[in-house]
């Protein structure tokens, strides 16, 4: 027993180190966190993530109404200009599946025109008095050319416009004869149908095995035969004029 003037030992409490209590009370996702929100900062990140799997820093903007799905799979649409061509490029490049209007493969459709699926329309379409055959309405000058099916080919016009409309599609090969012709058929086709993908031209003179494999290895931009498909849209637009008006005028004068 220690007497009344020894020292006692004494254990010492360790205090609690105190929390930092802000003036302005807790902060704001503390809060959210004890009103049932989830923090803030788990928000934030969520839609960092989403915007660099979706943002257009990680893909190419999508066309109107794609989906990033949709756009994983890449097809290719090829236009020939008849079915014979149809037939051997789908051959080469082996397209096996065949229906109607097209051969159908993984990441390969290929269709067809028959020679021109749409062309210049009447004159009665621009003009009700250009109707009747009179030399008073002549000359019959346009303001603007438009478009009409082909009545030889409406089946096969339907099914392209079709195809070209599918947002599957990413690239549109014009495979369509390499010439001025064969340019207008496919320019004609687009401009009907108002929709297309980006357009890669397939440039051959001959259909042997080895050319059109060395033709779809170098596949041109389509914008590169702008210059040619003014040319012959201007020879076409020029053929009607002289045609339209030169017939009638001849016509009637001989009556």
């Amino acid at each position: 027993m220690g007497g009344f003037g020894q020292a006692r030992a004494v254990p010492v409490r360790q205090a609690r180190p105190r929390r930092h209590v802000h003036a302005q009370g807790p902060r704001p996702h503390q809060r959210q966190a004890r009103r049932g929100h989830r923090p803030l900062q788990v928000r934030v990140r969520r839609r960092s993530l989403r915007a660099l799997a979706l943002g257009p820093a990680s893909r190419p903007e999508l066309p109107l109404n794609d989906t990033p799905a949709a756009y994983a799979r890449r097809v290719q649409l090829i236009v020939a200009e008849k079915p014979a061509v149809a037939r051997d490029l789908a051959r080469v490049l082996g397209v096996r599946a065949s229906g109607e209007h097209c051969f159908e493969g993984a990441d390969r459709v290929i269709t067809w025109c028959i020679g021109h699926l749409v062309e210049l329309d009447e004159p009665a379409a621009y003009d009700t008095r250009w109707k009747a055959w009179r030399l008073d309405s002549l000359p019959m000058l346009p303001a603007e050319f438009r478009l009409r099916p082909s009545r030889h080919a409406v089946a096969q016009l339907r099914a392209v416009t079709r195809l070209l409309a599918d947002r599957r599609f990413t690239q549109v090969v014009n495979a369509c004869d390499a010439g001025r012709e064969g340019e207008l058929i496919f320019r004609y086709l687009v401009q009907f149908a108002g929709r297309c993908p980006p357009v890669q031209r397939l440039w051959i003179s001959s259909l042997t095995d080895d050319a059109i494999r060395r033709g779809f290895a170098a596949l041109r931009p389509g914008a590169q035969l702008d210059p040619l498909a003014d040319a012959a849209r201007s020879r076409s637009e020029a053929d009607w004029l002289v045609g339209m008006n030169a017939t009638r005028a001849i016509t009637v004068r001989g009556r």
